[in-house]
């Protein structure tokens, strides 16, 4: 340490709070003899007032950081001044009133340490050690909006006691932890200062607070309707601000203040005027309007998160997750009627270098569906890295298409697969074995359109199995939470609906179109929530509900949902170490067409194994069950709800297998109400036979 300067620190400022609430609690109690003196007969009326007031917080609480350690002491007592102000109106209900009112209380509080001794402290200029007294200071930066209801006693018509409740929200929760140097012209050696900031950052506030309020007010009128009101007010905690146990929190705060309140004037008693009955007049009968029909809307808005729990009024969080996808290789290659041509919808490459240059890896930023028009290339690059695997390809038809007038068109299917393979992949006609037959062996409708398009394929089967093993994915994502939004509505008609729209903005950005009535008039619709399209601008989403009746009457509602923005996006490699989350997401346990049984068991079964090894006693897992949209909508329900059901059994099965405690699973069944992947096509309608699982953890712990 240097020797710069004398400290000038005066400890008589530490209770300076004290000595502010005695001064404000005497103003605010001189007057009330006053009304002792003085009374009116005049009754009371409604009141409305904005209140201010100043006092001390007087804070009691014991801060883990410095507990047990006998150098730097604990801190237990704290206070500072604090204020307050509001809005509160005085309804007379006989010999007591309802006095309803909403605040903005300063709760911030300094707690300070012992001093205490350092012995063996370096002076820099002089070279040699000396003692130092030093003392720690702990400033609680905490603010909150409460919700008030007291009942006021008037024993005069100007003075008023009141006690009550309230529940407080709080606004700003941080804290600043300092050092500070006691002996006289000691600096710290790094800053020059007799003081130092060792760490500050957000405090883990409850949600809410209770509190019981009392206090008392005396008004002097300075109009016919307006008072000046001197005030005194105790707010005492009935639950802390953070904590439990001996580390609780609670803050004690005494105002002396002031309110200015609005009576309106009594009205005069109507004077008594002797009735005059006039003549009748005869006035011919008007037609009468047409009564409006009926027309009413409510929705019940809420978010869902991924185990399935509802959350009312939600604030969504924007948050960067690090995410791992893993995805089983879907074993399958489709085609277009009577064609035997591998469809451009699949990547293909045209030499062998063009080929040398995939690498799976650069397929994060896709979907399960788009991972899956590179199959064969990843299929070729696991080939050329095993050189003694082996695969089986065999073409298959729909027997109700233009491929019924085609003999060879299954085998032309195989041959042009195993032809991409060995002219772009290099890899040996010998380790590749050809086959074809009619339809597959498990397939799907024929009687439908699309189940005739699933028929059109080549399955691919290999030695070893881990060809066809999951596709394994990284990268760092936004995502919302909750990621999704709830919307029931319930529609009140007399004469029918003809059209009822939900639209989703953010600012002047639609972000969804809802028709309410493509599935049902009243249904429960999910809306996934785009975390990347909320983080440039705005900290709200609006939704626009709008039902019409077959006479062209119109009902609209609007809410709001509200965002909390984060830091904008970065670049994964700079970035992947700031992630609040880490998400296993294992996109698909791929099911047969109306079925809870799968055709490749052996991945299926793989798959589960991989996520029972990511599964930690912290983890929280979610399991969704999906379906395609074909089909009839409570039948899919039941079936994704019994797939989710089944993995979740297979799942629970295997960790106990590995001796592995399993955290509570969560299940849901979706059917096709939220659609996952494009079911316009094959692979997209395959893709939703589906079990999705989330393996989620917290990385701030």
């Amino acid at each position: 340490m240097r020797i710069l300067k004398r400290s000038t620190y005066n400890p008589f400022f530490s209770d300076r709070s004290l000595r502010i609430a005695a001064l404000c609690i005497f103003l605010g109690i001189s007057p009330v003899y006053g009304q002792l003196l003085h009374s009116s007969t005049a009754e009371p009326g409604p009141q409305f007032g904005i209140v201010f007031g100043l006092g001390g917080n007087f804070s009691f609480t014991e801060i883990e950081e410095f507990a047990g350690s006998e150098l730097c002491g604990v801190f237990r007592n704290g206070s500072q001044v604090g204020y307050g102000f509001g809005l509160e109106a005085e309804v007379p209900l006989g010999i007591i009133s309802l006095i309803p009112s909403v605040h903005f209380r300063d709760l911030s509080s300094t707690f300070r340490t012992t001093p205490f001794v350092l012995e063996h402290a370096f002076d820099v200029a002089a070279g040699s050690l000396i003692t130092v007294e030093r003392q720690r200071t702990y400033e609680a930066n905490i603010s909150a909006f409460t919700f008030e209801t007291r009942a006021g006693y008037r024993p005069f018509e100007r003075l008023r006691f009141d006690l009550g409740v309230g529940l407080g929200v709080f606004s700003t929760h941080s804290y600043t932890t300092s050092e500070h140097l006691l002996t006289a012209n000691v600096v710290y050696a790094d800053n020059s200062l007799s003081q130092k900031e060792l760490r500050s950052g957000p405090l883990e506030v409850h949600p809410v607070q209770l509190m019981a309020l009392g206090g008392a007010q005396y008004d002097v009128p300075i109009s016919q309707t307006m008072m000046l009101s001197p005030r005194i007010s105790l707010q005492l905690p009935l639950t802390s601000i953070t904590g439990s146990g001996s580390s609780s929190y609670m803050t004690i705060a005494a105002l002396g203040g002031v309110s200015l309140s609005y009576r309106p004037a009594p009205v005069p008693e109507p004077e008594i005027i002797p009735e005059v009955i006039p003549p009748p007049v005869i006035i011919a009968a008007k037609p009468s309007a047409p009564e409006r029909s009926l027309l009413a809307l409510s929705i019940r808005a809420v978010g869902l998160t991924e185990s399935g729990e509802e959350i009312p009024e939600p604030v969504v969080a924007i948050e960067n997750v690090r995410v791992t996808d893993i995805s089983p290789t879907l074993n399958y290659v489709f085609f277009d009627d009577g064609d035997g041509n591998i469809p451009e919808r699949y990547n293909q490459f045209s030499t062998t270098t063009e080929a040398q240059q995939f690498d799976p890896a650069s397929l994060f930023s896709l979907n399960a569906q788009g991972i899956h028009y590179d199959v064969l290339n990843v299929i070729g690059t696991r080939l050329r890295a095993e050189p003694k695997a082996k695969i089986t390809l065999t073409g298959t038809r729909s027997a109700r298409s233009l491929d019924s007038l085609a003999d060879d068109i299954a085998l032309m299917r195989a041959s042009n697969v195993a032809r991409y393979l060995q002219d772009v992949w290099g890899i040996s006609p010998s380790r590749i074995r050809i086959k074809s037959r009619g339809l597959p062996e498990k397939a799907s409708e024929e009687a439908t359109p699309n189940g005739q398009a699933e028929n059109r394929r080549v399955e691919i089967a290999a030695t070893p199995s881990s060809i066809l093993g999951p596709i394994e994915t990284k990268k760092l994502e936004r995502t919302a939470t909750p990621p999704r939004m709830v919307f029931d509505p319930v529609i009140t008609s007399e004469m029918g609906v003809k059209a009822f729209t939900i639209t989703i903005k953010h600012g002047d950005k639609i972000l969804e179109h809802i028709d309410g009535l493509s599935g049902g008039s009243q249904q429960r619709w999910l809306w996934t929530i785009p975390a990347e399209s909320l983080t440039a601008s705005g900290d709200s989403v609006t939704w626009i509900a709008e039902v019409v009746d077959s006479t062209g009457n119109v009902a609209n509602l609007t809410g709001a949902i509200r965002i909390r923005k984060t830091e904008e996006f970065k670049d994964v490699s700079k970035f992947d170490t700031t992630a609040d989350k880490s998400l296993e997401r294992f996109n698909l346990l791929l099911f047969d067409y109306s079925a809870t049984s799968s055709t490749n068991e052996q991945a299926y079964m793989s798959l589960l194994d991989r996520v029972a090894r990511s599964v930690t006693p912290d983890a929280r897992i979610s399991l969704i069950g999906h379906t395609d949209i074909t089909g009839d909508a409570s039948f899919n329900d039941r079936l994704s709800l019994d797939r989710a059901s089944k993995a979740s059994f297979l799942l629970s099965s295997r960790l106990r297998g590995l001796g592995i405690r399993a955290p509570q699973l969560s299940l849901e069944g979706h059917g096709a109400r939220d659609v996952i992947f494009d079911n316009s096509n094959a692979e997209g309608r395959m893709l939703s036979r589906t079990v999705r699982i989330f393996i989620e953890r917290d990385l701030r712990k």
